[in-house]
């Protein structure tokens, strides 16, 4: 071997290392020096120089010259190809697959995936078993990338584990530990994508063995660092924490000192210290983090230290603390002139600011502002998913046509882009707005069109999603039946992906739609009473508290108080509904107990509101006003407009039954949200039935007062109005045709099964005129049988 050809072979080790280190400026020099030295080598092209342009195109990527990288493999690959040096051939083939794992664009896998398996062929001729099992590898980690893009993973997951496989036994029978331990780390990633956690969690263990028996300190960071994320995917919190501060202190004690894999662990660390619901430590952590790159200079870890302050402080509860994280980091991307990164925290601060009414129409400004930023850059992925939270940003503001004009264009784009993941969340946003807006069949046919992109495409998440959306906005159409056939398909759905948290919120949806059920059963009952209408009702009133228990019991498992009164408070109506006071009573003080412990003030106000009607069932009028009066100044304390509106119902019932008690009746039939309260549990005598369907009924609808406190709260919503009085001219606040069209879809959905005018503000133009023809018309539909509460 000639002595140039020696010297770069004694060189290729060293950029090996480099390469390794991640120190790409110093690899790239020792790279090219190795290929200089093999040029000059008389006799063409030999085996180490395909070697050394390998290691010179991978130091190109390291340092960011992807096109140059890919357009020297190319033209070298040709070379090689034209000299008929199959060695050669077979190393640029590599090259060429490993350099389309770079951020290229999804549209050069392919090419990188047809280069692995000829790669792999040539080198299996050659009897090269290791550079064989690298192609492999390469594969492996394509298909990694595919699998994220598409619609279905599980099929290209599975042949991530074909291609690992491959690579992990050509690896171990040349005994090459290194390769070993990344083809396992590929499998596991395989087997996350196929939900097989234990599988993932059990190869990456085994990947840190193997790089502890090397030495390698900063791979074995990686992988454990890797095994938190696994951990965090399975629910596991505890362990994902350990594994990550491990990970952090390794990354720490590396000569590299503070860099971004100490700022990537340190985010894994805060992470896990939120999925622990513990948001003190992990704003600790960030707040450590954050010193140490501020010691360092390392503007770019501290950019990421800010934005993982910025989400534990979000959780705490502390807005200004995260807007100031968020506003810090802001200034950073700038200065650092990463635009792509000052868009995304725009986004990220726009989500600040939407929590405060007073700057929510700052908060749009700020997103379009980030929407714009993509768009010069021409990241029109992005630029889409952005469109998307602007969508849901005029929408929190009321603002359906921006919200809609948003979600189209989003939509538009992603058509463009071939995307049909993001085409299908697109017509999620546009759904959304339509069943804000009260348009439920526009609303249900925008989710059945997501729902088919997801089924076509294999997305079983994306499906559940759209399930879940679909089955709300039947649920608010009154179609309560066919609500609870897609949620049950959606439960069964997220059961097998093991989502407890989207499965949680589903399980309250169903108690209250078995509820709802149950009350139409009801009053079938007591119309016409039949044993099978009895039969029903039974039944109906068992499904909802079955479910509301069952959502209590993953709240539980949560370990989130939170989570676990609200899914209380939803047993709670149920039980009410099903004529249960008692019960209900023992569920309302283990709740509030852990209501004024936590200062969970808006779940106790609505704890108060349950209590109200639990002595409306016990007869109690006295002190059922007691609690709903104190569950309304809550409510307005802690400005929950819902909240608020439940007590109104009840204070409204209990003033209808002290103005027209019936005799030899019961005042215990108090409104509620989702069920009709009833006094005795069980069923009445079928005389008594009888007698009550033929019996005139008390109207149950809003009082005038509570009318005008829902109109005057709307309009001041709508329009801002600070003083608005019973006499005030709606045209005087600025009502226009679009206004008065919104407001109108409005009321169907406050009061669904009555017939507005749609020109009733023009017709009816002060508050207190629309007062009285809204409740002329509120009571002539009950009277005519409309379920008006």
């Amino acid at each position: 071997m000639p002595p140039e050809e020696d010297d770069a072979s004694a060189i290729l080790p060293a950029v090996e290392s480099l390469l390794e280190d991640e120190d790409g400026a110093a690899a790239l020099q020792a790279a090219e020096k190795a290929v200089a030295s093999c040029r000059r080598a008389p006799g063409g092209p030999k085996d180490s120089l395909a070697a050394a342009l390998r290691a010179l195109i991978r130091a190109h990527c390291l340092q960011g010259d992807r096109k140059q990288a890919l357009s020297l493999t190319r033209e070298e690959l040709g070379l090689f190809q034209e000299a008929g040096n199959r060695r050669g051939e077979a190393t640029m083939l590599l090259a060429l697959a490993e350099v389309t794992l770079q951020k290229m664009g999804s549209c050069l896998l392919d090419e990188g995936l047809a280069a692995a398996a000829k790669g792999a062929a040539l080198f299996g001729d050659l009897g090269d078993k290791r550079l064989s099992a690298a192609c492999h590898l390469a594969a492996a980690n394509a298909r990694i990338k595919r699998a994220s893009k598409a619609m279905d993973r599980r099929q290209e997951s599975q042949l991530v584990l074909d291609a690992s496989k491959d690579a992990l036994q050509l690896f171990q029978e040349v005994k090459d530990l290194r390769g070993e331990a990344k083809s396992l780390h590929a499998a596991a990633v395989g087997y996350i994508d196929l939900q097989e956690f234990r599988q993932a969690i059990q190869l990456t263990k085994k990947a840190v063995r193997i790089f502890q028996e090397l030495g390698d300190r900063k791979n074995e960071a990686f992988e454990l660092r890797a095994l938190a994320r696994w951990h965090l995917r399975k629910e596991e919190p505890d362990q994902a924490l350990v594994a990550a501060q491990m990970a952090l202190e390794i990354f720490r004690e590396l000569p590299v000192g503070c860099g971004g894999w100490e700022a990537v662990a340190l985010g894994t660390v805060v992470q896990a210290h939120l999925a622990c619901r513990d948001p003190d430590h992990a704003t600790r952590a960030a707040k450590e983090g954050l010193a140490r790159f501020q010691e360092a200079g390392n503007r770019e870890a501290q950019l990421a230290a800010l934005d993982m302050l910025r989400g534990a402080q979000l959780l705490k509860g502390n807005i200004e603390a995260a807007r100031t994280a968020a506003e810090d980091a802001l200034a950073i991307a700038r200065d650092l002139q990463d635009g792509r990164c000052e868009a995304q925290l725009l986004l990220s601060l726009s989500q600040i600011l939407r929590k405060s009414k007073e700057e929510s129409s700052k908060a749009v400004e700020i997103a379009k502002e980030a929407q714009e930023i993509l768009r010069d850059l021409e990241l029109d992925q992005e630029r889409a998913s952005a469109l998307q939270e602007l969508s849901d940003l005029h929408l929190t503001r009321g603002e359906f046509r921006e919200a809609l004009r948003a979600a189209e264009e989003a939509k538009t784009l992603h058509e463009s882009l071939g995307e049909k993941r993001g085409v299908a969340t697109s017509y999620l946003a546009a759904g959304a707005v339509h069943h804000a807006g009260g348009r439920f069949p526009e609303a249900i046919l925008a989710f059945e069109e997501a729902l088919a992109i997801w089924r076509i495409g294999g997305d079983r998440h994306g499906e559940a999603q759209a399930l879940d959306c679909l089955a709300r906005a039947l649920a608010d159409a009154q179609d309560v039946r066919k609500a609870l056939q897609v949620a049950a398909k959606c439960r069964s759905l997220l059961v097998e992906l093991g989502d407890k948290s989207a499965l949680l919120d589903l399980m309250l949806l169903i108690a209250n739609l078995e509820a709802e059920a149950a009350r139409e059963a009801r009053l079938l009952d007591v119309r016409k009473p039949s044993a099978k209408a009895t039969q029903e009702l039974c039944l109906e009133a068992a499904k909802a508290l079955q479910a509301a228990r069952e959502a209590v019991a993953l709240a539980r498992r949560t370990g989130d108080a939170k989570t676990l009164v609200i899914s209380q408070h939803t047993e709670i109506e149920v039980l009410i509904g099903s004529g249960l006071p008692e019960d209900a009573m023992r569920v309302i003080n283990d709740a509030l107990a852990v209501c004024r412990e936590r200062r969970f003030e808006k779940e106790e106000g609505r704890l108060l509101a349950d209590v109200a009607q639990v002595h409306l069932c016990r007869e109690n009028v006295a002190k059922s006003t007691e609690a709903a009066e104190k569950a309304l100044a809550m409510a307005r304390k802690v400005q929950d407009a819902e909240g608020e509106e439940f007590a109104l119902d009840i204070l409204d019932h209990i003033e209808s039954l002290q103005a027209a008690p019936r005799s030899g009746s019961s005042p215990a039939a108090s409104p509620s949200q989702t069920v009709v309260v009833q006094a005795v549990a069980g069923k009445a005598p079928a005389q008594e039935q009888a007698a009550a369907a033929n019996a005139p009924r008390e109207y149950l609808g809003p009082s005038k007062g509570s009318l005008t406190q829902r109109i005057q709260g709307l309009m001041k919503n709508m329009f801002d109005a600070e003083d608005l009085e019973n006499d005030t001219m709606l045209m005087d606040i600025g009502i226009d045709s679009l206004s008065m069209l919104d407001f109108h879809s409005r009321m169907g959905q406050e009061f669904p099964g009555v017939a507005w005018s749609t020109t009733m503000l023009f017709d009816f133009p002060t508050v207190g005129e629309l007062t009285e023809m809204m409740d002329d018309t509120l009571r002539s539909a009950f009277e005519n049988g409309a379920a008006i509460r």
